[in-house]
């Protein structure tokens, strides 16, 4: 890969519990929800695709699914819990991609693990709905739980906006 383009793969939850202890943030993974992270985690692994920078929403239900990715690869790079990864829409996510310039401006390859709609919305904004047919509508109706979306880009992480990325790469859930 050349030094000049990222990728940058946005990775939903496994399947979590409806309710959580404590609210919507304390939501952990259902026995079915840490087989999809392991899952999800080897298709990672098989295509280069782990990372050199993990930024996490600090949710229980995002935490445990790269817990559960880590488990099965033993990929051992230091994830970041970025609160404002929680909740967020594709401004605030475009904001934390562009952060990247200050605090892994070496990393080739991201991994964003977070929530829906904010990731599948942030993938189809990245590469202005261009693309299979097919990944889009996985995009837009189908980016169930364990979820992944690969985009590249050229350039540094402070250069990611709109419609300049390329979809990789989409894999519904399970993969």
């Amino acid at each position: 890969m050349s030094e000049n383009v990222r990728r940058l793969v946005l990775l939903r939850h496994a399947t979590a519990e409806p309710d959580g202890r404590e609210g919507d943030e304390s939501r952990e993974l259902t026995a079915h929800g840490l087989d999809e992270a392991a899952r999800a985690g080897e298709w990672l692994r098989e295509n280069d695709l782990l990372g050199e920078a993990v930024l996490c929403s600090p949710a229980a239900r995002t935490r445990q699914t790269w817990a559960a990715i880590q488990e099965a690869t033993g990929h051992g790079v230091l994830i970041t819990m970025e609160p404002a990864i929680y909740e967020a829409d594709v401004d605030s996510l475009l904001s934390v991609v562009r952060d990247l310039d200050a605090t892994a401006p070496e990393a080739q390859t991201a991994v964003i693990v977070g929530h829906a709609p904010g990731i599948p919305a942030l993938a189809y904004e990245l590469v202005a709905g261009a693309g299979d047919a097919g990944d889009l509508e996985t995009l837009t109706r189908g980016f169930v739980p364990a979820s992944v979306a690969v985009v590249a880009f050229e350039g540094g992480w402070g250069d990611v906006a709109r419609g300049a990325g390329d979809l990789l790469d989409v894999r519904a859930g399970g993969l």
